[in-house]
C-alpha cells in the first residue's frame, strides 16, 4: 500500500505559494482511500499467494499459521512506523491495518488455492509411486469404483495401486489388472484386526491415499494411515483428514462414478 507506481509531479513551492492549492498525491500510499484498498486487496492477496507458492510450495497449514503469527505484527510495524504511516493520521492507521489483513488473506488463499485445490499434488505427480484406494461400501459401490483404478493407471501408468475394501467385496477387485495389492477388512472389525491392517498399510509408505467415501469408519482408517497426501470425499460435509477439498455435492442425480472421479479431477 506504500509503494505506489504513480509518477509524481515535481512541485516548485515558491512559485505556487500565492496561486491555487498545490497539486500532488500522498507520497506514502498508492491508493487514495479505503474503498480503493478494499477493491485491490483480493488481487494483492492472490499475487502474494502466488509469489509465496513459487518460493515455497510445501508449506503446511501449521507452517502458514506460524508465519501469520510472526509476520503480521512485523508487517504492521513496517507500514505504520518505518514507512511513516503514522504521518497520515487515522487514514494511515487504517491503511496499515488493511495492508496487514491483505497479507493474511494471501496466506489463506495460498492454503485454499494451492493446497486444498490439489495444485500441490498436481505439480508433483511424478513423485507419486504408490497409491492406496479405500472403498468401504457395498458390492454395487465397489463395482462402480473400478473406473477410478483404470483412470489412475491411464494417468500414471507406472504407479502401484493398493485397494482396501470389505472382505465380501474383495472378489470384485481380484484379478483386476489395475490392482497391485488387495486388502480386506470385516464390517465390524475388532481393534486387533484394525490395528494389524493399519500397521501393514503404514509399512507400505504410500505417497497418495484416496478415500472414495469418507464416512466415520473409512475416515477413522484414513486418519491412522501415513501418506504424503490424502484425498477424502464426503457427500455432506467438508472433507476430514484430507489435503484436498473436493467439495460437497448435494446433487443426488450425479452418478457415483462421477463423484469418485472428482477425486482424480482435483489433481
Amino acid at each position: 500500500l506504500f509503494g505506489g507506481n504513480i509518477k509524481l509531479k515535481k512541485i516548485n513551492f515558491l512559485k505556487n505559494k500565492d496561486e491555487q492549492p498545490l497539486e500532488g498525491k500522498s507520497i506514502y500510499f498508492a491508493e487514495n482511500n479505503v474503498a480503493e484498498i478494499i477493491s485491490n486487496s483480493i488481487h494483492r492477496a492472490e499475487r502474494g499467494a502466488l509469489d509465496l507458492y513459487r518460493i515455497n510450495p510445501d508449506l503446511s497449514l501449521s507452517n502458514l499459521i506460524i508465519k501469520i503469527i510472526k509476520v503480521a505484527p512485523v508487517n504492521f510495524y513496517k507500514k505504520w512506523i518505518l514507512c511513516r504511516g503514522m504521518r497520515e493520521g487515522f487514514e494511515g492507521l487504517v491503511f496499515s491495518l488493511l495492508d496487514t489483513i491483505t497479507m493474511i488473506f494471501g496466506y489463506i488463499i495460498y492454503h485454499e488455492k494451492y493446497t486444498r485445490s490439489g495444485r500441490k499434488i498436481e505439480d508433483n505427480l511424478d513423485c507419486v509411486k504408490k497409491i492406496l484406494i479405500i472403498k468401504l461400501r457395498g458390492l454395487g459401490d465397489a463395482v462402480l469404483s473400478t473406473p477410478v483404478l483404470k483412470n489412475i493407471k491411464k494417468l500414471m501408468p507406472n504407479v502401484s495401486i493398493s485397494v482396501v475394501t470389505f472382505n465380501f467385496s474383495k472378489p470384485i477387485f481380484e484379478n483386476n489388472p489395475h490392482v497391485d495389492e488387495l486388502f480386506g477388512i470385516s464390517g465390524h472389525p475388532e481393534s486387533d484386526e484394525l490395528n494389524h491392517l493399519v500397521k501393514i498399510l503404514n509399512s507400505k509408505k504410500y505417497d497418495l491415499l484416496i478415500n472414495l467415501h469418507a464416512r466415520n469408519f473409512s475416515s477413522k482408517i484414513a486418519k491412522k494411515i501415513k501418506a504424503r497426501w490424502k484425498i477424502s470425499r464426503s457427500y455432506f460435509v467438508r472433507e476430514r483428514y484430507s489435503d484436498v477439498l473436493i467439495g460437497s455435492d448435494h446433487n443426488f442425480d450425479k452418478p457415483s462414478i462421477e463423484r469418485d472421479l472428482d477425486c482424480l479431477r482435483a489433481i
